[in-house]
């Protein structure tokens, strides 16, 4: 994921860019290359964009979506690394294409681009007067060309009266403002991505779920002590009903550095209603720091090894904390 921000003004323009990573845990990921393609595009005419894959082997089937004013326009399937589509006039001012694919483990990968399209209308129309010049009380009429079904609205009016204001007038601009209100930016709710403390919180717990139905024990789970001579079988009861994980303090926050597959349909403006796997960004759970041990050369070069499998443990270190990985 690619962000940009500019600031202007001061003694001095700059400008930054920030670029945060995808992460998939079978390292599959989808990218849409439309590099070659201008900036805007014409609002007629077939496009071509890039599909890049790092799947070996055959393209994998792929779904694609085109979403344009709150409307899906187009929507198919193809197992090509190409995509070639019409841009029509009902895609302006911009449209979003969505493009994903599902593995056979459940896991989602995804991709999506947005797309600035020229401002047109779909029917043409043309109008010709009889006459450059005409003097008073003299007639004059003139020829309006359009496609078939066209709605046309005429009026006429004294050029003088455009000097007290334009605003009731129809332009391509004061339309085109008006199909704004139908485009769902990325910031717009409801918002997918949720929040890492929400995230890795509901991540936690989802862990926690998985531990306790494979029959880990309260002294387990919390690192509390049991006292002596209870049953097994009595913690682990414990542990499926009364186990309770207080909500993180201040000391205890979370925190995700990647994105994932819900970003892209997030960004295009879709809903997902899925037990797919969409979220699988890796979670950091700030702790209390430790004792490091002395880091020498073999031990950094060991941990670079060692961090090439999707469920590496991590550390990240802070002023008086450090940040584990939760998986």
């Amino acid at each position: 994921m690619h962000k940009t921000s500019t600031s202007v003004g001061g003694d001095s323009d700059s400008s930054h860019s920030t670029l945060t990573a995808f992460f998939s845990p079978s390292h599959s990921y989808l990218s849409i290359d439309a590099h070659e393609l201008p900036e805007q595009l014409p609002c007629s005419g077939d496009v071509t964009v890039k599909l890049l894959s790092t799947e070996e082997g055959p393209v994998p089937a792929m779904v694609y979506k085109i979403l344009s004013r709150g409307k899906i326009i187009k929507a198919g399937n193809m197992n090509t690394n190409t995509l070639t589509f019409p841009v029509l006039p009902k895609m302006g001012p911009e449209f979003k294409l969505l493009v994903y694919y599902i593995k056979e483990s459940g896991e989602v990968v995804s991709d999506s681009r947005v797309f600035k399209v020229d401002k047109c209308f779909p029917n043409t129309v043309q109008v010709s007067w009889d006459q450059k010049t005409v003097k008073p009380g003299d007639s004059a009429s003139f020829t309006v060309r359009a496609s078939p079904n066209s709605v046309c609205g005429i009026s006429a009016v004294d050029k003088s009266t455009e000097l007290l204001g334009t605003s009731n007038q129809i332009t391509l601009d004061t339309v085109f403002s008006k199909l704004q209100q139908f485009i769902i930016n990325s910031f717009e709710s409801p918002n997918q991505v949720r929040s890492d403390g929400d995230y890795c919180r509901e991540l936690q717990l989802s862990l926690v779920d998985t531990l306790r139905s494979g029959g880990a024990t309260v002294a387990e789970l919390t690192g509390q002590s049991t006292p002596e001579g209870t049953p097994e079988s009595e913690t682990s009861g414990a542990a499926h009903s009364s186990l309770f994980i207080p909500p993180p303090t201040r000391s205890q926050r979370f925190r995700t550095d990647r994105e994932d597959a819900i970003k892209p349909f997030d960004e295009a403006g879709f809903l997902v209603l899925s037990n797919l796997a969409l979220e699988t960004r890796p979670c950091y759970k700030r702790v209390q720091a430790k004792e490091l041990p002395e880091l020498t050369e073999d031990k950094i070069q060991a941990s670079r090894v060692t961090s090439t499998t999707p469920a590496f443990f991590t550390v990240g270190y802070c002023r008086g904390c450090r940040w584990e990985n939760l998986t």
